[in-house]
Formats: structure tokens, sequence, C-alpha cells
């Protein structure tokens, strides 16, 4: 109120305007469905870029909500992927509904971009 000056400085305008964000636009199985004791590959299709780079964390629990499997990602500055690859064995006698959760932090901050899950369809067991 007084014309004192609080800051001074530049910014970047091109920097400003880039992409800082990633997010998942979809989540991909290899197959329809899985039984217990089987291989299971998802696939995290990615949107956006990060300027200092991003980490992809995934858990996936069972119907009793135990977690069987942790994995992360770190994705640098400089690399693109559209997509993540992240495999697992289902536990034998797994109890449904399988969830798989993933988050995406910004690499520097640590700021959550993205967060969700998707359920692994598991089919009934052969008699």
């Amino acid at each position: 109120k007084d014309g004192r000056v609080l800051a001074k400085g530049e910014l970047n305008m091109q920097k400003l305007m880039d992409d800082d964000f990633v997010s998942a636009s979809d989540i991909r199985t290899d197959r329809t469905s899985y039984q217990s004791g089987e291989m299971v590959r998802m696939t995290v299709m990615l949107e956006g870029k990060s300027q200092s780079g991003y980490r992809v964390e995934v858990s996936v629990r069972d119907g009793q909500s135990q977690v069987f499997f942790r994995d992360q990602k770190i994705v640098s500055k400089d690399e693109n992927f559209n997509s993540l690859d992240f495999s697992f064995t289902l536990p034998n006698n797994v109890s449904a509904p399988v969830a798989f959760e993933f988050r995406i932090f910004d690499a520097e901050t640590g700021l959550l971009f993205d967060s969700g899950e998707r359920e692994v369809p598991i089919a009934p067991a052969k008699p």
C-alpha cells in the first residue's frame, strides 16, 4: 500500500507453460481373467510430463486387504514413457477381489500427481 517492492525477478514463461503433471489414462491387463498362482502383467498407460521426473508406486492386495506385491519405478526428467509394466504372481488360493493400486508422485517434491486402483479379474476356480 505504501509502494514498496515486495518481490523482484524474472520468470521463464515457457517453463511455466510446460506440462508438470503425470496421470494414468488407463490400466490394462494382458488377459481377460486369471487363476490363483498365475502371472499377471498390468500396464499403466501414462499421460503428461514432469520437469523433475516422477515416481510410480504400485501395490496389490487381496480380498482380505493383505498386500502381497509392492514395486516402484522412477522415471527421470529426460525419459519419456507412455506406459509402464508391472508383473506379479497371484498367490495360491487368492481371495477375490484383488486390487491393483497405483500412486504417481513428482520425483523432486513428492507431490501426488495421480492415484487410483483397478480390480484384477479373477476367474472362478476350475472344478
